[in-house]
This record gives C-alpha cells, sequence and structure tokens, in this order.
C-alpha cells in the first residue's frame, strides 16, 4: 500500500558452452596401416558436463580426423579433425602429430662356396624387413667389399658391404656379414710303370708319375 510498483523487464544471455575436443598422437612404423584416430572431450572447467542434457558429439555434427598430406613416408604428419559447427558451442580443437617411424631392415651378403683356383664370384645379398613389395634397390647401391681373391688360400673370407653406398629415408638399415669359403681343390697322382734291369738302381725321378689332374 506505500509502493508504486513498476515491472522493468530484464533479460538472460545465453553464452555459449566451451567443449574441448583433443586429438590423440598416433605413431606407427612404415609399412604400417593408418591407425584409428582417437580423441578425448572434456568441458570448459574440466569438470562439469561436456554437453547438455540429450546431447553429444553427434549435435556438432559429423566429425572426421584425418592425417593430412600423408604420404606413407616415414616423418611426421599433422593430425586434424574437422566437421564440427555449432551455434550453441564453442568447439576447441586441439590437433596431433601422427608419427611415422623408419622400418628396421638387415641386408646381409649370401654365403659362397668356392673351390681353390676358382674366380671371385658374383656376390649376392638378402634383406630382411623390406615392405610394400620393395627390393633392395630402395637402399641404395649395395656394394660387397671382400679380400678373397683368385688363387686365395684355403680358409674363410668375411662378405661386407660398402656403409657409404647404403641410405633410405624410410629404413633403419642394419648390415650384416657373410662368408666366402674356400675349399680344398682335389688333386690325382696317377702312377705308372718303369722298367729297368735287374740289379739296377731304382730310379730317382718322376718316371714313375703318369699322370697328374686336379678337379
Amino acid at each position: 500500500t506505500n509502493y508504486e510498483i513498476s515491472y522493468v523487464d530484464g533479460s538472460v544471455n545465453v553464452t555459449k558452452r566451451t567443449v574441448n575436443l583433443t586429438v590423440d598422437n598416433k605413431a606407427i612404423t612404415y609399412g604400417d596401416d593408418l591407425p584409428e584416430f582417437t580423441y578425448s572431450l572434456t568441458s570448459y572447467d574440466g569438470e562439469s558436463d561436456v554437453f547438455a542434457e540429450g546431447e553429444d558429439i553427434n549435435t556438432l555434427g559429423t566429425l572426421a580426423i584425418n592425417a593430412t598430406e600423408y604420404t606413407g613416408n616415414a616423418g611426421g604428419y599433422d593430425i586434424v579433425a574437422s566437421g564440427l559447427n555449432s551455434s550453441n558451442y564453442e568447439i576447441v580443437i586441439n590437433n596431433a602429430r601422427l608419427t611415422v617411424n623408419k622400418k628396421a631392415v638387415t641386408v646381409t651378403p649370401n654365403d659362397v662356396n668356392v673351390t681353390y683356383g676358382d674366380q671371385v664370384p658374383t656376390y649376392t645379398f638378402s634383406a630382411n624387413g623390406l615392405v610394400n613389395g620393395e627390393g633392395l634397390d630402395v637402399l641404395g647401391t649395395i656394394e660387397a667389399e671382400c679380400l678373397y681373391e683368385f688363387k686365395s688360400n684355403v680358409g674363410t673370407y668375411a662378405i661386407s658391404i660398402n656403409p657409404e653406398l647404403v641410405q633410405s629415408s624410410n629404413y633403419e638399415i642394419t648390415l650384416a656379414q657373410g662368408l666366402v669359403t674356400v675349399g680344398k681343390k682335389s688333386a690325382t697322382l696317377t702312377l705308372g710303370e718303369v722298367e729297368i734291369t735287374y740289379y739296377d738302381a731304382i730310379p730317382n725321378d718322376n718316371r714313375f708319375i703318369s699322370a697328374l689332374s686336379a678337379t
């Protein structure tokens, strides 16, 4: 009864709800398939519900996560989330990195067996760890180094690979050794007949040798 009351309209200001989307970092090895890209969601304060009641990630649109400019080669690539938009949410996206590590590969000279007196063989090589149908040519120049020479003595000789000519951006290369094994050469000595007269001295020369062959 003592006051004349007037009413003034007010307003409610509804601000966007902040959603933090963090893409997870990933690491693979060269030759592997792309991994499944994953992410996590947090609210503006890290404690409140991420979404309003009855809503979820689909409210923001269709999420796509891709490794941009991915070539398959070893190296680093951005993992980028896209496709989200909302008039009710402030979307903060923290992108990630995809790391493609080099693939381990071991190159080994194939062992060779020769016989004393043989010429220097043509060396060949094997690789364990190559992927994607690739061959030795992707590792640079594979060149053997060995002390074995024509008429080298019987024994074993290490075959190594010149490391200065081997290189790859996609492979971590380990160089192993092979062996040249030189075996003895077979020789056959054939004795013939020698005619002497009774009471003659036995000849001390090479007349008993009729043939000498090596195989």
